[in-house]
């Protein structure tokens, strides 16, 4: 999902919570796209195995979930 994707969809972005969700650290778009998020007012997650989201994710003021199913029932969007 892009920015204008979910904006077109959910018609909005401040105070959406979008998670993205798998190999975050090793991603070249998922760092861009939580500022991007964040930026437009959106609050952010990440979810997946620790060994695969950068060390100092939380600094990045993300919510951070081990489980998928937490992370399917916090967000309105997944990507």
């Amino acid at each position: 999902l892009d920015l204008l994707t979910l904006r077109d969809h959910f018609k909005r972005l401040e105070g959406l919570k979008v998670c993205i969700v798998g190999d975050v650290l090793h991603s070249r778009v998922a760092r861009s796209n939580i500022h991007g998020l964040q930026k437009m007012g959106a609050r952010v997650g990440v979810c997946g195995p620790r060994s695969l989201l950068p060390h100092a994710i939380g600094s990045l003021g993300v919510e951070v979930f081990d489980r998928i199913e937490a992370a399917i029932e916090w967000a309105d969007a997944l990507n």
